[in-house]
């Protein structure tokens, strides 16, 4: 007779639980969710069903000012975006009765390319998906079940865009008191980057002295609300710092010309978050665009005026889903799956598959093969940082 509390042990294995789809929602083809479920058992067990699920849900929530800066809640929508469902084993009249040992079941869901990307938010808006495995056991025993969580993201720009790929150059003056020149190796990154930043102020008259540096590392979120359609109006901005310095003392040089004028230079190496917990890729869709860029203060005075002076510059920079090589190509998911989320050879000679519902796992990546990239490229036009917005309708 089948125990109360089973020791048997369900797992889920997939290819990848992070999903990629290239190209806006409007054009890309999606991707494909792959796994094996995998219920292992030290004795002969009766269940009613095994199924796997994916849901995918967002959570929007609206506050408005009421009053001496205090904020109401006023909306709150929770929407399923997605809901999949495989059937391991389907109910019947009968119980399914399983022998002793490993039981695997391939599962394979196709996700649409207009998916939102995972986000988190917080108080603001989420978008979580999940995987599901459940073991159904007759009435008065416990169910079995097991979670994942799978995160979904987008790959916005072209690898091969030169425009992203050529070093980036700022160059601003301050009236005719002081020259800046910021420059970064290349305008994208992925998680984890190290970013080479440098700086060199110069100074245009010999009473010009330099106090201090701010650098900063900002990500920007713009939220529509899901009942209105003027982004102007309606939008609901949040902000983060992903990094943050303050420096008072340069490395100062002299120049040959011009009065032996003064210059400063600063370094800084700048490592981008590992997890998608603490940093989003670049996004645009109609809920939410999420852009970054660094912001830099020069506050400075004039030593014989007293006239104390700031400079601000802004540099933009595009986060990406994908890691990018040495060469700053992007390395896009190899064609053969990898094997260590995956059982392994011997342990898959030991699973009992259910031909009559599912077949064998086919031989290539979950992300998103490279001939789909191939027909489907990301638009050759990219909108700047620095354009409006367009109104985001949900």
């Amino acid at each position: 007779m089948d125990s109360i509390r089973s020791t048997a042990k369900l797992h889920i294995h997939t290819e990848s639980d992070n999903l990629i789809m290239f190209g806006s929602a409007y054009e890309s083809p999606g991707c494909v969710l792959r796994g094996v479920l995998r219920f292992t058992l030290t004795q002969p067990l009766k269940v009613k069903s095994i199924g796997v699920r994916f849901t995918g849900k967002s959570l929007l929530t609206w506050s408005e000012v009421v009053g001496n800066g205090q904020e109401q809640l006023c909306h709150e929508e929770e929407h399923t975006v997605v809901d999949h469902h495989f059937d391991c084993l389907a109910r019947q009249s009968k119980l399914h009765t399983l022998s002793m040992g490993d039981h695997c079941y391939d599962f394979e869901f196709v996700l649409q390319g207009n998916l939102p990307e995972t986000t988190h938010v917080t108080n603001f808006y989420q978008v979580e998906y999940k995987l599901k495995a459940l073991v159904e056991r007759p009435a008065f025993i416990p169910n079995q079940s097991v979670r994942q969580v799978v995160h979904v993201s987008r790959q916005l720009y072209s690898p091969h865009s030169p425009e992203f790929m050529e070093p980036v150059y700022l160059v601003k003056r301050y009236q005719d008191d002081l020259e800046s020149i910021i420059s970064i190796p290349t305008k994208i990154y992925a998680y984890g980057d190290l970013i080479a930043l440098s700086i060199v102020i110069s100074a245009l008259h010999p009473h010009l002295q330099m106090d201090s540096l701010t650098c900063n590392l900002k990500e920007y979120i713009i939220l529509s609300n899901a009942t209105t359609t003027t982004t102007a109006e309606n939008a609901r901005a949040h902000g983060r710092h992903l990094f943050s310095t303050k420096v008072k003392r340069f490395s100062t040089t002299t120049t040959t010309n011009n009065d032996h004028l003064t210059a400063w230079a600063k370094q800084f190496d700048v490592v981008l978050p590992s997890t998608r917990t603490e940093m989003h890729c670049d996004m645009d869709n109609d809920r939410v665009r999420v852009r970054h860029k660094f912001k830099f203060i020069l506050d400075f005075h004039d030593s014989r005026s007293g006239q104390v002076m700031q400079m601000r510059m802004a540099v933009p920079i595009n986060i990406c889903a994908l890691p990018l090589t040495g060469s700053q190509q992007l390395q896009l998911p190899a064609y053969e799956p990898p094997t260590h989320n995956l059982p392994s050879s011997n342990d898959e000679n030991r699973c009992q598959r259910n031909n009559n519902n599912i077949g064998h796992l086919p031989s290539r990546n979950l992300g998103l093969p490279t001939y789909l990239e191939s027909l489907h490229p990301a638009p050759d036009h990219l909108p700047s940082y620095e354009e409006h917005p367009p109104p985001l309708v949900y």
